[in-house]
């Protein structure tokens, strides 16, 4: 299975007589720059699928204040991804504003607590390549 150029298709090939193609309807960013070291100073995500390519240590993103339901974040990035909640939010039943770090090359799913505005669920996977 591949996704195609958008990233909006995921193409499957079941041998010579079966293809399968699923369009996602979703929306996806796969080019963002993490930024800044504090909740106020990083790169807001703004897109159910987030694939942060660049950013260094201790540079992170903060989870959208407004969009319901999921948001996954793919850190492809050589250094450790910060992730905050919206302001005044918690990931995990962690501090209110605190981060939660996504390893070099992982990703997570973060999701909002039903009827919350900032209250997140996270669950994270990592990669190594």
């Amino acid at each position: 299975m591949v996704w195609d150029a958008s990233n909006k298709q995921l193409l499957a090939n079941f041998g010579a007589s079966s293809t399968w193609t699923a369009t996602l309807t979703t929306t996806a960013t796969t080019g963002i720059t993490a930024a800044g070291t504090t909740q106020a100073t990083a790169t807001t995500l703004t897109t159910r699928l987030n694939v942060v390519r660049t950013g260094g240590a201790g540079m992170g993103v903060v989870l959208s204040a407004t969009m319901a339901g999921q948001q996954i974040v793919v850190n492809r990035t050589g250094a450790a991804l910060l992730v905050y909640p919206s302001t005044g939010g918690l990931i995990d039943d962690g501090s209110t504003n605190a981060a939660v770090t996504i390893p070099a090359k992982g990703s997570a799913t973060f999701e909002r607590y039903p009827g919350t505005a900032s209250f997140f669920t996270s669950a994270q996977a990592t990669a190594t390549q």
